[in-house]
């Protein structure tokens, strides 16, 4: 029997559908495929997500200006909005141990800086977060540092 070329070429083409549509088939029963493309709470987490970002477009201002300054016991960040309770979260990359977080408040009128004892800071290179909050408006900074 010859089969002519239309032939062969619709049956080569409703081979392959069908060997595409037994693979997809198989893919959705394996459960080792089955994956979540979205993570629980996705709104809540984008949510968050875009408030840091406005805080740090809050805080750009004060990030541009913020500098340390290193004495025998403190590290002296500043300046820094006064009156304001801020809190200083200290981020270690190379040792999760060191990590740490104060709460702090800039009372001092004419030098607006926060103290931070050296004792929390160690040879390795830090991130310091220092988040507030003025009328409703969240500010965040993130100021890489190094002793």
């Amino acid at each position: 029997m010859k089969i002519s070329w239309r032939v062969f070429l619709l049956l080569s083409f409703g081979l392959f559908i069908s060997f595409i549509g037994y693979m997809v088939i198989q893919i959705f029963k394996d459960p080792a495929y089955q994956h979540e493309l979205v993570t629980p709470n996705y709104y809540q987490k984008e949510q968050s997500l875009n408030e840091l970002i406005q805080a740090k477009k809050n805080a750009y201002l004060w990030n541009s200006n913020l500098t340390h300054t290193i004495d025998n016991a403190y590290v002296l960040l500043g300046p820094l909005p006064k009156g304001k309770h801020i809190t200083i979260s200290g981020y270690c990359q190379s040792k999760v141990t060191l990590d740490f977080t104060i709460e702090t408040e800039v009372t001092d009128a004419e030098m607006p800086h926060v103290k931070i004892p050296i004792h929390y800071f160690g040879e390795q290179g830090w991130e310091l977060h220092l988040d507030w909050e003025h009328n409703d408006s969240l500010f965040n900074i993130t100021y890489p540092f190094r002793l």
